[in-house]
Order: structure tokens, then sequence, then C-alpha cells
């Protein structure tokens, strides 16, 4: 009997050591959790009988951090092909089962259009391995609602055609599809009575300084760029009399005052690129959600 009572005892006593030591893992989590510094930011926390981690974001944006509660050991997870990337990455958030990350890519010099790039990429955390989703032309996204909308661009040489919209939760599930028809009113289109008028006086130009002097250094026409949108005018009147795409309706463009550089860099995270135009349409992870890059003069 005696026996009896005291093997019941230790099963209890194992017992009660076992869910003590879950219970352990999931306060170190928490305690890990509540301790990190202001500079890191949690993505997400996954307990489970077989797991106890927590994945965050440090200082840098190539890499995230997995601490292994049970064995109290932190795993550095490095973005794969970061060293082709020609811009900032930037670690969107946590779904249930991914964790989601994208970066863009600028237009290449020898590209004829203008329009960068958007990677997103999927890191599984059941598999804890990358796998490339899906391209398009830029993002937007909110962290409240754990959604991220992948912005695709078919036009022409004008900046006509078609815009669509795919957005996504950060599980990579599809939740809406959206097209719209987009129109560039800024372009002249080749044929037109203004291109005809633009041509002739280039021509013009270009006569009067090779019959009078030869050596004389042909100055180049001045280009002025909204500083939200990138939009390129040959006058300032010209600029200030169109409406901005990326400011509020009926908003008009804003001089750049910087003068023209062979990279643009964002006065808020210092991500460059070649055009103001490509800065602008991209996301800064410094502003808020959704808030494009602004140039620095």
């Amino acid at each position: 009997m005696r026996k009896n009572v005291l093997m019941i005892i230790a099963i209890v006593c194992a017992t009660s050591m076992m869910v003590s030591c879950n219970k352990d893992y999931q306060k170190l989590s928490t305690e890990f959790i509540r301790n990190l510094p202001d500079s890191c930011e949690l993505l997400v926390q996954v307990e489970n009988e077989a797991e106890h981690l927590v994945y965050y974001i440090g200082q840098g944006t190539d890499v995230f951090f997995c601490y292994n509660a049970e064995t109290e050991k932190t795993k550095t997870i490095v973005i794969p092909d970061v060293e082709s990337y020609d811009a900032p990455i930037t670690i969107i958030g946590a779904g249930k089962e991914n964790i989601m990350i994208c970066h863009n890519e600028k237009a290449g010099d020898s590209d004829d259009s203008d329009l960068s790039s958007a990677y997103v990429q999927l890191y599984n955390l059941k598999t804890q391995e990358f796998k490339k989703f899906t391209i398009c032309n830029e993002y937007e996204f909110d962290e409240g609602t754990k959604q991220i909308s992948c912005i695709s661009y078919d036009v022409d040489r004008y900046g006509d055609g078609r815009r669509t919209t795919d957005i996504y939760d950060f599980d990579g599930n599809l939740l809406a599809k959206k097209e719209s028809e987009v129109c560039n009113f800024n372009e002249v289109p080749t044929g037109t009575l203004a291109a005809k008028y633009h041509v002739d006086n280039q021509d013009a130009n270009e006569t009067t300084y090779s019959t009078t002097n030869e050596n004389v250094e042909r100055p180049q026409t001045p280009h002025y760029y909204c500083m939200f949108c990138g939009a390129e005018f040959k006058t300032i009147r010209d600029l200030t009399s169109n409406t901005c795409q990326r400011r509020g309706f009926g908003e008009k463009h804003v001089l750049y005052e910087g003068g023209e550089k062979e990279k643009y860099t964002c006065r808020f995270c210092g991500a460059q690129f070649r055009t103001i135009r490509d800065l602008t349409s991209n996301s800064c992870i410094r502003r808020g959600v959704g808030e494009k890059h602004i140039p620095a003069v």
C-alpha cells in the first residue's frame, strides 16, 4: 500500500514538474520579450508543446533573430542573396505561418522603363525556410490589418495603361484584387501638334548653335522635378500647374530644389535611387504605413 502511494506521489510530482517546465518556458519567452531593447521589434511568438520561440527584428535590415526559450539561445536568420539587393530590405511582419520580407530593386540603366521592382519573400515558421512569393512594381502595407498591397503596372511609353493591386495577408493568402486605368497627362503623345512644335523648336535651337560657333558649349535644357512623385517638367510654371498623384486630391506638384544628381537619397532612411521617380515610388521604412521616400536636398 505504502509503495503504491509513493508511486502515485512520484507520478504527481513528475507531472507537476513537466507542467512547471512548460510554464517556465512561457515565462522565459514573456520575460525575454519584455526585456527587448527599444531598438528591437517583436515579430511573432511561437508557443506550443514542441516549440517556445520568439522572432524579433534587431537594428539591421538584412537579418532577424529567433530566441529559443528552451535552450536559451538566439539564432541569427540571414535573408538570402542580400548582397545582390540595391535597396534596403523591409521585414513587413508575421502572419500565423510566415514572416513576410520585401525589398526593392531599381530599374537598370539599360532598362527603358523607369519602374522599379519589388520582390516579396516568405519565411515559413514551421520549415524555417525562405521562398520567393511574388514580384510587383511597388507595395504598401498596413501593420494594423496585417495586409500588403502589391501594385503592378502595365503601361505604354507615355505611362498610360492598367494598374493591378493584389491584396494579401502576411501569410500570402490573396484577399482581394483590384484593377484600374491609369493616365499620365504630363506626357506629349507622338504625332500631336504640341509634339511637332517641341521638335521644331529643338531643331531650330540646334541649328542656331551649330552655325554660330562650334566651340560654344550648348546649354542643357533645364529639368524641374516634383519632390513628391518625381514628375519632370521643362518649366516651373508647368510643374506647379499640374496635379500630383502622390499628394491629396487636387494638390499640385512641389518643386524639388536640390538640383540634378547621379543618385537621390531619402531624407528619412538614406535609401538611394537613380531617379526621384524611383525614390518616391517606394515605401519608406522610417515613415508611416504606406508613406513614400522623400528626397533630401
